[in-house]
């Protein structure tokens, strides 16, 4: 497992660090499968990768949520930053990993790296350890001499920290167009793949209105969409929904379509996940082939090139216009953060 994890480094096409294994053996991705990894079938066999944990992250507010404190989410992304900006996290999780090295035999990690994660950190692990690996590491920094000061300087610029709204609404009390609307994209997703389609989980999304194009098509890529489509649909825009997969990685299998409509002459928002941003142009280009007029909307942007790229962005559930950020600010996503908790 340990040569598989340590042989298939790559920078892979969302631009940073990751592990990533090719091959057309069954047996062996069945043994990977059994020890967390993950799976997509390909021209010429499996793309298969390991289990991956987001550790810390700003502009995602489910993630941000994960540690139950914005507080100490803030304070934690500070800590191992700075650890990074020293070069010395390897060095905090070697320790950890040392501290039960019975536990942790023939087990291997990797920090992801590169320009997109200007926002998130992330880790992926040889095996589904790395979900302790997450929680050591989290304890390790509360039981850090120096978690103090980080959490004194967060509060200071927070103070008692402003929760966004979330509530949960089970499918059941939805519109009943929603609900036969959510029935068929189960139906038709789950023949694909495996997921829930409908989280019951509703996030507020923050001033929607500032999309002020009429938008006639709304396009969501799946399968990142899933955890948010529910906190966008209501019975006036469920007739507009289509999805349409994309994918980056050169050796991904064929893609689909759902809901498909009419592009052109068309405003069609498109809506993902960001991280290169490649996907989106992607998107952005076949909805241009097929006369439509793209509106970007990227959600939970990793860097600040995700702002040049879209025309809006969802940050912390909150929706900005690309012209109301200042990407010359060196700590845009961390100022946004502070600002929206900040209980004035």
């Amino acid at each position: 497992m340990n040569s598989i994890f340590s042989k298939n480094v790559t920078y892979v096409e969302y631009a940073r660090s990751g592990v990533v294994y090719y091959t057309d053996n069954i047996e062996k991705v069945n043994k990977l499968r059994e020890k967390g990894w993950k799976f997509n079938q390909y021209s010429d066999g499996f793309r298969v990768i390991p289990p991956e944990e987001c550790i810390v992250d700003i502009t995602n507010y489910k993630k941000v949520m994960q540690y139950n404190n914005p507080i100490i989410n803030l304070a934690y992304y500070d800590f191992l930053n700075d650890l990074i900006e020293k070069n010395s996290i390897k060095k905090f999780i070697n320790r950890i990993i040392d501290y039960d090295s019975f536990y942790y035999n023939d087990f291997d990690y990797l920090i992801s790296n590169g320009p997109v994660l200007d926002t998130e950190i992330r880790i992926s692990g040889s095996d589904n350890r790395i979900k302790k690996l997450k929680m050591d590491m989290l304890e390790e920094f509360l039981n850090n001499k120096r978690y103090k000061i980080y959490i004194e300087n967060v509060k200071k610029e927070i103070g008692k920290p402003n929760i966004l709204i979330r509530y949960k609404q089970p499918l059941r009390e939805r519109n009943i167009i929603e609900q036969i609307f959510y029935k068929e994209l189960n139906e038709n997703i789950c023949l694909i793949k495996r997921i829930n389609c409908y989280n019951p989980n509703i996030d507020k999304i923050y001033n929607l209105d500032k999309i002020n194009t009429k938008v006639d098509v709304i396009l969501f890529i799946p399968f990142g969409c899933f955890k948010y489509l529910s906190s966008f649909t209501n019975e006036s825009n469920i007739n507009k929904i289509m999805f349409w997969e994309f994918h980056a990685e050169k050796n991904k299998g064929k893609t689909f379509k759902l809901f498909e409509k009419n592009l052109r002459g068309k405003n069609v928002l498109i809506i993902d996940n960001m991280y290169s941003g490649k996907t989106m142009n992607i998107a952005k280009k076949k909805v241009e082939s097929l006369g439509g007029r793209p509106i970007i909307l990227g959600i939970n942007p990793k860097n600040k090139n995700n702002i040049v790229e879209s025309d809006y962005l969802m940050i912390l559930n909150n929706i900005f216009s690309k012209e109301e950020l200042n990407i010359k600010d060196s700590k845009l996503f961390r100022n946004i953060y502070t600002k929206i908790f900040r209980n004035n």
